[in-house]
């Protein structure tokens, strides 16, 4: 009996330790948040321990072990993290990222998908907008960094000389398209060619031979590597019982016109002044001035005419569009 009273007194002391102990080390520690909570312990030296699992909770000045899930923090560590999808990852600062994955980071840092684009100049304005924070409360302002890279204008890579001549100012690829080739005799088109000379080039080429129906002007029907500085220089002529004269840049003549995007075409046109143009060529004259992409070059041919003066002399016998592109 004495035993009995020794143990059943033994007993109730250690469970009289264990209830005093438990609130103050186990349960002292506790953190709830909107969704979940966390359960730890601390132990003699003071230290704080996590255990379990916890949902959608900020990580501040804790260590835990567990696994997010769709929330503001993902993993171990110190800081803040914004993500979306499921992930663990160790690091301290503040991160912006969307995906699955782990990570391991220190600092702060935003990612961005896709390539920096390289150096190459851009077929049209691009660029990128960065807001810091990327969350802020109502009646704040985050601050905005951009950049935009304009492409560059034609001028820049080459030089167009007053007789047409194009010289290009670094190496090239230059393509060129038909855009219309509107010679006729009354109602019938007539066959027209066009030629080009390039890159140290002693003759020159043919790329085109038709008449208007034949025409498609989203085709490239010449593409050429071109290295500075060797002239370019592109004409054409037509077919009607017989060749007639051949006109070209790098010629001095009123025949072949070169322009670029903003130029107006020449007053001594009466088709221009007139509004009396082809179709075709309707898209790329904009309120009496030529609409061309910043890279590209427009050459207008009369073939047919050689008086300027003659309401035939429209500069449309013959157009190309030229694009030059970085190598």
């Amino acid at each position: 009996m004495k035993r009995f009273f020794t143990f059943f007194l033994a007993l109730l002391t250690a469970l009289s330790v264990a209830l005093w102990v438990t609130p103050e080390s186990v349960f002292a520690y506790r953190n709830d948040d909107d969704d979940g909570r966390r359960y730890g312990y601390e132990d003699d030296d003071g230290n704080r321990h996590d255990n379990g699992n916890h949902h959608d909770s900020d990580d501040d000045d804790h260590e835990d072990q567990g696994h997010g899930n769709d929330g503001d923090g993902n993993g171990n560590g110190n800081g803040n993290g914004n993500g979306n999808g499921n992930g663990n990852g160790n690091g301290n600062g503040n991160g912006n990222g969307n995906g699955n994955g782990n990570t391991n980071s220190g600092g702060d840092g935003a990612g961005m998908d896709g390539d920096s684009g390289g150096s190459a100049s851009p077929a049209m304005p691009v660029g990128s907008l960065e807001t810091y924070p990327s969350k802020v409360r109502a009646g704040t302002f985050p601050r905005l960094n951009w950049e935009i890279t304009y492409p560059e204008i034609v001028t820049e890579i080459v030089e167009i000389e007053d007789d047409g001549t194009i010289i290009p100012k670094e190496d090239l690829y230059m393509d060129i398209r038909v855009l219309g080739a509107a010679w006729q005799s009354g109602y019938n088109w007539l066959t027209v060619e066009a030629y080009v000379k390039a890159d140290g080039a002693y003759s020159y080429t043919r790329f085109f031979s038709g008449t208007q129906p034949q025409v498609n002007p989203t085709h490239v029907y010449y593409t050429k590597y071109v290295r500075s500085p060797r002239p370019i220089d592109l004409g054409g002529r037509g077919y009607y019982y017989g060749y007639y004269p051949f006109y070209s840049t790098g010629t001095n003549t009123p025949n072949v016109v070169v322009l670029k995007n903003g130029d107006t075409p020449p007053e001594t046109v009466p088709a221009y002044n007139q509004d009396a143009i082809e179709d075709f060529l309707k898209p790329y004259m904009v309120n009496g001035k030529v609409k061309i992409g910043p890279r590209d070059v427009i050459i207008l041919v009369e073939i047919g005419q050689t008086n300027v003066n003659s309401s035939g002399f429209d500069l449309q016998d013959l157009v190309l569009l030229v694009t030059f592109r970085k190598a």
